[in-house]
């Protein structure tokens, strides 16, 4: 999963308030990226739970 199909949800938004000159369009796109990270942090997070044990890696440095 990727975070690429909120950018397309967003979009008529980003433009409407873009037009009214509410916020400016790096305003957005940092506001987005830093809300974002802890989405893809969570994926890759869980990711490793389920796969490291099954790939069959040890937790040696623990």
């Amino acid at each position: 999963m990727s975070t690429l199909p909120e950018y397309s949800v967003d979009r008529a938004e980003f433009y409407r308030d873009r037009a009214a000159q509410t916020y400016s369009s790096l305003c957005f796109f940092v506001a987005t990226m830093v809300a974002a990270i802890p989405y893809v942090f969570g994926q890759s997070l869980l990711f490793v739970v389920i796969f490291y044990p099954m790939v069959g890696f040890r937790c040696s440095a623990c």
